[in-house]
């Protein structure tokens, strides 16, 4: 229920006459009879309307006029003063158009294109109808001196999109109007932004709409350019979802191939294979301190004979010991008595290595630690598989280096290109200590 009623220079609220929904009340008398209202269908013998009473038809903007009693109202068609349709221009008080009609319908508003109402005069009625159904239309009082509601001197006020405004003067520099039917307190999104909730679902992302989360606080599928964790501004998380993804289906304690290691309750896993090297004990990193490194290789193309490069060693430049354990296995290439890989052979050695700060490192190699030879029956022989090291590169205040070589030797003639495959094994006793590729 609404009413409008003049209390000095306030206009209150509080119900429609009769409950007849189709008038909105504007002005009442101290009798809380109508003096002035809007209506989409004009009320007929019914109580509570002012003789004389103006009441405005909003679909035709003919005005009528209560010829009947206070009890019983008649409305009858009144001059309905002078009409006019009136391009909004300008964006100030200075520039805005000039309203000159009692009813004018303003056309062309974008938001800032404004009218200014005419020269205030005491009781006098001014409706001003804003045709654009997209943006709001400011109307400005007629001069920076007067005001219009609470709104300050030369302040306009704004009619939304497809609405329309009845100011009423009361001085000669005070006009009043009712706030905007669809027009909420403190209210600053725009239309578009407001219908982002249109079409929204709960739980469910759709595209250019305001994003609802759903019974569970959930919501299906997203995609953001960057996502972050943590309070604040939060901590970016930079890892792709392929690097997130080998996460999936991991089972505490099995290994699985091309996925995440996690150990289960006792902090175990069942069975790890090392392509290239493996890092036992202390800190777990080669070259530290108490820490056994372990690396195997498969080489091919050993001339008979002839010691090949098979791994290299770096001794930085400070106090540093380590034994290398290197284990042989070589497979006789072709041209012996019936084919390559007719007969093999192993052989084990240690090198020892030491060095201090600015001086060059020195590495022994032990003589072969057992070993084992075997042949198909009419095979030829490997005799021996022997390593031996190279001598010490780079100066004595740089990283020395050296190469750990094998010889594989055939017992007959014409058998070449050996093949085989070697293990070492590197334990530090310092930090930052040597390595083994």
């Amino acid at each position: 229920m609404q009413r409008n009623e003049f209390r000095g220079n306030v206009i209150t609220v509080d119900g429609l006459p009769n409950g007849h929904s189709t008038v909105s009340v504007y002005i009442r008398d101290k009798y809380q009879n109508v003096l002035l209202g809007t209506c989409t269908t004009l009320p007929s013998a019914l109580a509570g309307y002012a003789v004389g009473c103006q009441m405005i038809d909003t679909a035709t903007g003919n005005v009528y006029v209560n010829t009947g009693s206070i009890t019983s109202c008649t409305f009858t068609s009144a001059e309905t003063g002078t009409t006019a349709t009136l391009a909004a221009t300008g964006n100030s008080l200075a520039t805005a158009a000039d309203i000159t009609a009692d009813t004018t319908v303003v056309t062309g508003a974008d938001g800032t294109k404004a009218v200014s109402l005419p020269v205030p005069a005491v009781n006098k009625i001014v409706m001003v109808i804003n045709s654009n159904a997209s943006n709001a239309l400011p109307v400005y009082p007629d001069a920076a001196g007067t005001q219009i509601n609470a709104l300050g001197a030369g302040n306009a006020f704004t009619i939304t999109a497809g609405q329309m405004a009845i100011f009423v003067c009361r001085s000669a520099t005070l006009w009043y109007v009712s706030a905007a039917t669809d027009t909420i307190t403190g209210l600053t999104a725009s239309a578009a932004e407001l219908n982002l909730l249109d079409g929204s679902v709960a739980g469910t992302a759709v595209a250019s709409k305001a994003l609802a989360l759903g019974a569970d606080k959930n919501v299906d599928v997203l995609a953001v350019a960057d996502l972050k964790l943590g309070a604040g501004a939060g901590t970016s998380v930079t890892a792709t979802a392929a690097e997130l993804n080998v996460n999936a289906g991991v089972t505490g304690g099995t290994v699985i191939a091309a996925k995440t290691v996690v150990a289960d309750a006792n902090k175990a896993v069942d069975t790890l294979r090392a392509t290239t090297s493996r890092t036992i004990g202390g800190t777990g990193v080669p070259g530290g301190a108490a820490v056994q490194t372990e690396l195997t290789k498969a080489i091919t193309a050993f001339s008979d004979t002839v010691a090949k490069d098979v791994f290299t060693v770096t001794i930085p430049n400070a106090a540093h010991a380590a034994v290398i354990e290197v284990d042989c296995l070589g497979v006789l290439g072709a041209g012996g008595a019936i084919g390559a890989g007719e007969a093999t052979r192993n052989s084990k050695y240690q090198i020892v290595v030491v060095r201090t700060a600015g001086v060059n490192a020195v590495a022994t190699v032990s003589s072969a630690i057992g070993g084992a030879a075997a042949n198909v029956a009419g095979g030829q022989a490997i005799t021996s598989v022997v390593v031996t090291a190279s001598a010490i590169a780079g100066a004595v205040g740089d990283p020395n280096t050296f190469t750990i070589k094998v010889a594989i030797t055939r017992g007959g003639a014409g058998a070449d290109n050996h093949t085989g495959a070697f293990t070492a094994r590197i334990l530090n006793q310092n930090a930052t200590g040597i390595t083994i590729a």
